[in-house]
């Protein structure tokens, strides 16, 4: 077993040698009184006890053995966050309470950040931790800790979660549009992945309020066309970019928009990047954009081939926001209407959205395969309004 525990490491982290195993190569330390190591150094109490580790925090598929639990029960503060090491794997939503732990170790004595092998999952803690200590980019962080531990490299898919962490400003924002769009795109993850679809009750900030609960909604709004009964606020829309598909790792995609939203065309009827109320037209105004549900829908299914209209804007270097069809992120009325909750686990995966007062359909709901709007831009998971039930005020 610890010939094969000794293999593991050596693959993990090819700088460690035989003489470095059973000493400083399963840990190192980062800076005074934070260390990132190995699950076999967190295992080790005599070298644990030996660096007065006072909070040991394990990032990875299982917990503390139970009897290394047991040896450290009244002496050292233990947090388990559960992630495996996958590009998919979501450790952002993680970061504040990782922050927090490291934050109050550091304050009253010595923290050991681990997980197998010391290399993707703690290292993306440690310098998730640095960059919000500093203030300093991800890539400043992630240097001061291969500094003392070369072999320390997340993954992919954690690195652009860091990246995202530094655009939020080193903090994570519920409202922040990208990170919205990121918590969407874990949920249907799971939703693919988990055969129970069973989803974590934190992931429930990615429903956006029921428009009637609040006491003003900012402009525009949209109600049912029948009822006329509010559905959507502005901040429940996810804007986008004819034929650009909305990505969460795409910064520049998020920067455009908040420079649109700083600037207003009036040639264009927008304002703020999204759409704006032409007081020109009637309240119960039709639009005439269509659905295309999946990539492998043919034009014979009813819309107008993906198509834009003529002397409509084509190509997102325009700078125009889409107008030709609404996508939301989850609203909290949308689980009444269905009978169901949403989250943690759907019984239905896809299925109609109808207005809560009147029950007219208003749209659908595709966790797994989303919607493509008539610009050809897809959203996935997609929450899709008809346009022509819908009008704006």
């Amino acid at each position: 077993m610890a010939a094969l525990s000794f293999m593991l490491r050596s693959l993990c982290c090819p700088s460690m040698g035989a003489s470095e195993f059973f000493g400083d190569g399963r840990l190192d330390r980062i800076e005074e009184g934070l260390y990132l190591g190995t699950l076999d150094a967190a295992c080790d109490i005599e070298t644990v006890s030996g660096l007065n580790v006072t909070h040991i925090l394990t990032v990875a598929s299982q917990p503390l053995p139970q009897h290394t639990v047991q040896a450290f029960t009244g002496r050292s503060s233990l947090f388990y966050i559960k992630v495996y090491d996958d590009v998919c794997s979501d450790l952002l939503s993680h970061f504040q309470d990782a922050v927090d732990f490291i934050k109050q170790g550091q304050n009253i004595g010595t923290v050991l950040v681990h997980c197998l092998c010391g290399v993707s999952r703690s290292s993306t803690l440690v310098t998730c931790y640095l960059m919000n200590k500093y203030n300093i980019t991800r890539d400043k962080a992630l240097k001061r800790v291969q500094k003392r531990r070369s072999c320390a490299v997340p993954n992919r898919g954690f690195m652009d979660q860091l990246l995202l962490y530094q655009t939020m400003g080193c903090q994570l924002n519920t409202s922040h549009l990208q990170y919205k769009l990121y918590l969407l795109h874990t949920v249907g993850s799971v939703l693919t992945k988990d055969y129970e679809r069973k989803v974590d009750a934190k992931y429930r900030v990615i429903f956006q309020p029921d428009p009637t609960s609040l006491t003003s909604l900012p402009s525009p709004a949209y109600r049912c066309q029948n009822c006329r009964s509010p559905l959507i606020s502005e901040d429940a829309l996810i804007p986008h970019y004819p034929n650009e598909t909305p990505d969460w790792r795409d910064g520049k995609w998020s920067e455009r928009l908040q420079k649109d939203s700083n600037s207003s065309s009036s040639s264009s009827g927008m304002v703020s990047g999204r759409l704006k109320k032409d007081s020109n037209s009637s309240s119960n105004r039709k639009w005439s954009g269509r659905l295309e549900k999946g990539s492998n829908s043919s034009s014979s299914s009813g819309m107008v081939s993906g198509r834009l209209k003529k002397g409509s804007n084509s190509h997102s270097s325009s700078g125009m926001v889409c107008d030709k069809g609404v996508f939301t992120f989850p609203i909290a009325w949308m689980e009444k209407t269905l009978g169901e909750e949403l989250l943690p686990g759907p019984t239905s995966l896809r299925g109609r959205l109808t207005c809560p007062i009147c029950q007219h359909c208003i749209g659908h709901y595709d966790w797994l395969q989303g919607y493509k709007c008539e610009c050809k831009a897809k959203i996935t998971p997609g929450f899709y309004f008809i346009p022509s039930r819908l009008e704006k005020y």
